[in-house]
């Protein structure tokens, strides 16, 4: 439809909970089967279909699990460079209308969310061409309703496009801009930090280049779909 653009794709199975996380700081939870099948060309279903939105509210980030084991942990990182770290125990009993995940600012809204089992370091990025890389326990657990705490300090006019959980020492990090350039780099390219630093250079920036838009983690077998 007019003004609409693919933001994310992801493999679930059947019985698999799909989380969702709106811009309101909600967590809405249905199974993979509740949502109608179609073909490969089909428009699909508008997710107020599914979910118990409020006026204004939209799904900000999607995640899959299998269950709510205690060792999970929800993870979240808004516009302003603020990180959240929850149990994922927290949200068994999501109720029909959702449960909230994260006080949010009203100059604020998530941009990344994803869950981990404790043992990942987290880097986030700024649009200006920033990164910072520190260990997510250095985040540690706060209520479901708790605001967070900083990820990264952010200079003036910068904000967070992106975060992306780290698991595997070999992986790479893609950085994209919004001018269609891209480049990998090592994990060993950015150092562990403290939270709340104003971290490393990441991208060199400029109107030509243009600004980062998105980082993903990638592994040696990954492939990588860009939608424009």
């Amino acid at each position: 439809r007019d003004e609409d653009f693919v933001e994310n794709m992801f493999i679930s199975n059947t019985h698999e909970n799909i989380l969702f996380i709106t811009n309101f700081g909600n967590m809405h939870r249905i199974k993979c089967y509740e949502i109608p099948e179609g073909g490969r060309q089909s428009r699909g279903m508008n997710i107020v279909n599914l979910l118990q939105l409020e006026e204004g509210e939209r799904v900000a980030a999607m995640m899959t699990t299998n269950d709510f084991a205690d060792n999970k942990y929800f993870i979240c990182v808004t516009k302003n460079g603020i990180v959240k770290r929850t149990k994922l125990a927290e949200y068994k009993n999501i109720r029909k209308r959702g449960l909230r995940a994260i006080t949010v600012s009203e100059d604020d809204e998530i941009v990344s969310a994803f869950l981990t089992e404790g043992d990942c370091t987290i880097l986030v990025a700024s649009r200006n061409g920033a990164a910072i890389r520190f260990d997510e326990t250095k985040a540690r657990p706060l209520g479901r309703t708790a605001r967070g705490v900083r990820a990264i300090r952010l200079r003036e006019d910068d904000y967070v496009v992106g975060a992306t959980k780290i698991f595997d020492d070999q992986a790479t990090i893609l950085t994209v801009t919004d001018k269609g350039m891209g480049r990998r780099c090592a994990i060993s390219s950015y150092r562990l930090q403290n939270r709340g630093g104003l971290g490393l250079k990441n991208y060199p920036v400029s109107d030509e280049k243009g600004y980062v838009c998105g980082i993903r983690t990638l592994g040696p077998d990954d492939d990588v779909i860009l939608i424009s």
